[in-house]
């Protein structure tokens, strides 16, 4: 080893930017992420796990042929797997119940009812 490292890449960044990620179902802006551990896809609480970033509400500007740009705020949460590197496709956190783009996320220790 040894020199002073210019133009190498760090081993975390080479190693990262050798893996391809799936693109969300549902592109977006504006939303939020946190990253929680949940149960894998056979499980159940309280047995959470599996590292997952939540990617929660956001929105969606589509251009028009009008003068303003047409927007779409989602509701929709949707599950990154990060151990597998895929999106999860079941329904383990629920959507929010109306549409929100930038929402607040917290985490912490217990069960929110």
């Amino acid at each position: 080893a040894g020199g002073d490292g210019a133009g190498a890449e760090p081993a975390s960044r080479a190693a990262a930017s050798s893996h391809h990620i799936a693109d969300m179902p549902e592109g977006r802006m504006g939303c939020q992420a946190a990253v929680v551990s949940l149960p894998d896809h056979s499980g159940a609480y309280p047995m959470a796990r599996r590292p997952c970033a939540v990617v929660v509400g956001g929105e969606r500007c589509d251009e028009t042929s009008g003068d303003l740009p047409r927007v779409k705020q989602f509701k929709s949460v949707h599950i990154f797997d990060i151990e597998a590197n895929a999106w999860r496709d079941d329904e383990l956190v629920p959507d929010m119940s109306v549409p929100r783009t930038a929402a607040a996320l917290c985490v912490g220790v217990g069960w929110a009812a």
